[in-house]
C-alpha cells in the first residue's frame, strides 16, 4: 500500500471511530454492568482513539516527529473528550462527569505507549523470524548505504550478519543466493526476503509482501516511512540528503564544485563498480551510525578517497570537453576511442 493510500485509510478509521465515540454520547447511559464500568470503558475506548490519531498525524507536516504526533494525540483525544461530555448533557439520564476525562487522556497515553511498544516488539521479530539473525541485501550506491544504515538501526537483528552487497542485475537474474529471511533494500522483489523495501516503479510488484514500497526520491526515504516512529533527527537529517543524491536533485553550484557539498562528495565515493570496495561501503554504514558528517569527512579513508574524487572529477571534465559534440539541443558523449571509460561526476 503506497503512502497516500495508507494516508486516507488511517483518516478514514479515525473518522469512522469518532462518529462511533460521539455518536454513543447521544444514547441513554446503559445499565453498568459493575462498579466503574464507565471508567474502564473510557479508558479503553480513548486508548483506541489515541492510538489512530497518532498513526493519522504521520501523514501531516513534522508527523515524522514521534513527541509531537504523542502530544497533539493527547490534545485531540482530550478535546473529543470534553465534546463528548458536553453531548451526554443534552441527554436524559446523562450528566458532564469531569472524571471521565481523567480516564479518556490516560487512556490516550497508555494505547500511544502500548502501540509504541507494541511496534518496537514487532520490529524486532517481524515476519515470523524472532530471533533469526537478519541479512541486510542491498546496492552499493549512497541509497543503498543509507538503507542499510537505517535498517541496521532500526531491526537490531541485522547487526549479527554481514551486509550482502549486490547489483539489482544479479536480483533478476538469479545470480545471487537469497536466504529466507533476508532484508532487500534498493534492490527488485526477491520472493525467499523476509522483508522489501524499494522505490523504483519498473520494481513494484502486486503480490502481498511484508516491506513498503513508493515511488519516492530514494529507497531510504520508503524505509523511514515505514519506520519513522524510531526515528530520530540524525536520521530525518540523513534521508533528505539520500533524497536529494538519489534523485539527482542537485543545485548547478552541487554539481559544478561537489567538494564544497559533503554528502554530495561522499556519495562520489561509494561505487559498485568495485567489489574490492565492500569494505568501505561497510565503514561508511559505520561511520554514518556513529558519527556527524563532519568526522565521517575527516576519516583518514574517507578524505582520501574524497581527493581522488575531485581529482578524477577534475580530469573528467577535460575528457567530456575533448569526446562531446552538441548535436542542436542534444550532447553527445563518445568514449570508444578511449581503452577505458572515464570516471567522475557524470
Amino acid at each position: 500500500m503506497n503512502t497516500k493510500r495508507k494516508a486516507i485509510t488511517s483518516w478514514v478509521q479515525l473518522g469512522l471511530y469518532l462518529a462511533l465515540i460521539l455518536g454513543q454520547s447521544t444514547l441513554p447511559l446503559p445499565v453498568k454492568p459493575f462498579h466503574h464500568a464507565d471508567k474502564v470503558a473510557h479508558f479503553v475506548a480513548y486508548g483506541i482513539l489515541g492510538v489512530l490519531v497518532f498513526r493519522a498525524l504521520r501523514f501531516i507536516p513534522l508527523g515524522d516527529r514521534p513527541v509531537f504526533r504523542v502530544f497533539m494525540a493527547l490534545v485531540i483525544s482530550g478535546l473529543v473528550g470534553l465534546s463528548d461530555e458536553i453531548l451526554q448533557v443534552l441527554v436524559p439520564t446523562r450528566t458532564l462527569d469531569k472524571d471521565d476525562l481523567y480516564y479518556d487522556v490516560a487512556g490516550c497515553f497508555t494505547g500511544i505507549m502500548g502501540y509504541i511498544l507494541f511496534k518496537l516488539n514487532r520490529n524486532k521479530t517481524v515476519s515470523g523470524h524472532g530471533g533469526t539473525m537478519r541479512r541486510i541485501v542491498t546496492r552499493p550506491d549512497f541509497d543503498g548505504i543509507v538503507c542499510a544504515v537505517f535498517l541496521l538501526d532500526f531491526i537490531p537483528e541485522t547487526e549479527k550478519r554481514k551486509i550482502r552487497w549486490v547489483e539489482p542485475g544479479w536480483i533478476q537474474n538469479r545470480q545471487v543466493s537469497i536466504e529466507k529471511g533476508d532484508i532487500l533494500a534498493n534492490l527488485p522483489f526477491h520472493e525467499n526476503s523476509a522483508m522489501w523495501f524499494d522505490h523504483h516503479v519498473t520494481n513494484r510488484i502486486e503480490v502481498p509482501f511484508e516491506g513498503a514500497f513508493a515511488i519516492a526520491p530514494s529507497a531510504a526515504r520508503v524505509i523511514f516511512d515505514h519506520f519513522q516512529d524510531q526515528a530520530t533527527d540524525r536520521h530525518r537529517d540523513l534521508v533528505v540528503q539520500a533524497d536529494k543524491i538519489d534523485s539527482a536533485d542537485l543545485t548547478e553550484a552541487e554539481v559544478l564544485r561537489p567538494e564544497d557539498y559533503p554528502f554530495v562528495l561522499l556519495s562520489m565515493t561509494v561505487s559498485g563498480r568495485r567489489e574490492t570496495d565492500e569494505p568501505y561501503w561497510d565503514r561508511l554504514v559505520d561511520l554514518l551510525r556513529k558519527k556527524d558528517i563532519g568526522q565521517v569527512m575527516a576519516d583518514s579513508d574517507v578524505a582520501e578517497r574524497c581527493r581522488k574524487v575531485v581529482e578524477q572529477n577534475t580530469a573528467y571534465r577535460d575528457q567530456l570537453l575533448a569526446h562531446t559534440r552538441l548535436h542542436g539541443h542534444v550532447a553527445v558523449s563518445d568514449f570508444r576511442s578511449c581503452e577505458t571509460a572515464p570516471e567522475g561526476n557524470r
